[in-house]
């Protein structure tokens, strides 16, 4: 008995369109000569008759781009943009402790020590900064507490000179604004030809008397339950005198 060999297949495209393939003797070495392209791309699907098949492959084929081949940047489309300057150039480093130039940190290691910056303000024992009513930055425990301005501490001297015979010195800091602050300190006397200088340093705050005699050098007071305090200095026998005071 003979077989009759199978040389043509009829087959329908996408479209409707009825076309006979040529097979021949040698199919499978034999590209049919009329196959359709595909419109669009589109992947391989069970039962695909050879005809479609070769319709879906040489629509891929068509579509791929020069740089499909030459793998080249150039051959890009819509390339994107390169940064320039040194930074394009730098090297990665994770780790807090790289002191060498041309090293950029890794994006771990910032989120760690994001994480443990937000770890501090969670620990501030419930404490939150904000401003008083004249706009100073400060602190407070709770919602509704007052904000306690931070200490910005402020020095100066305050200055006497003598107004005749005998040589007598007296200079007043009057109803200064301690408020803010928490100590005073008296610093260290300075007066001219002061050989036989005598005298007291009176400090009252709100009618609180602190000092009424002579004051060590360097003598630190607490003024934190004042508003307003006065310091008055009176010195015989000295042609003038500075006194350094720091308020804390």
């Amino acid at each position: 008995m003979v077989k009759k060999l199978l040389t043509q297949i009829k087959h329908k495209t996408l479209t409707g369109e009825e076309v006979v393939m040529d097979i021949g003797a040698k199919a499978s070495n034999v590209l049919p000569e009329n196959f359709v392209e595909q419109k669009e791309r589109s992947n391989l699907a069970a039962k695909d008759k050879l005809p479609v098949i070769f319709g879906k492959l040489s629509k891929w084929y068509t579509d791929l781009k020069a740089v499909a081949w030459s793998g080249s940047y150039l051959d890009l489309t819509n390339k994107p943009s390169i940064p320039e300057g040194s930074a394009a150039n730098y090297q990665v480093a994770n780790n807090d402790t790289t002191e060498a130039e041309g090293f950029v940190a890794d994006a771990r290691i910032v989120r760690t020590h994001g994480l443990e910056i937000d770890g501090l303000s969670r620990d501030l024992g419930g404490l939150v900064f904000a401003q008083d009513a004249e706009g100073n930055w400060g602190y407070k425990i709770g919602g509704a507490d007052p904000v306690i301005p931070f200490r910005n501490p402020v020095s100066f001297m305050i200055y006497g000179q003598s107004g005749g015979s005998p040589n007598y010195c007296e200079a007043t800091l009057k109803d200064f604004d301690c408020s803010k602050y928490h100590t005073l300190t008296i610093g260290t006397l300075d007066g001219k030809d002061p050989h036989n200088a005598s005298g007291v340093i009176y400090i009252t705050a709100n009618g609180d008397v602190l000092a009424n005699e002579s004051v060590q050098d360097n003598t630190t007071f607490d003024v934190s339950m004042y508003a307003l305090i006065t310091i008055k200095l009176q010195y015989r026998y000295a042609k003038s005198i500075a006194l350094p005071v720091t308020f804390d």
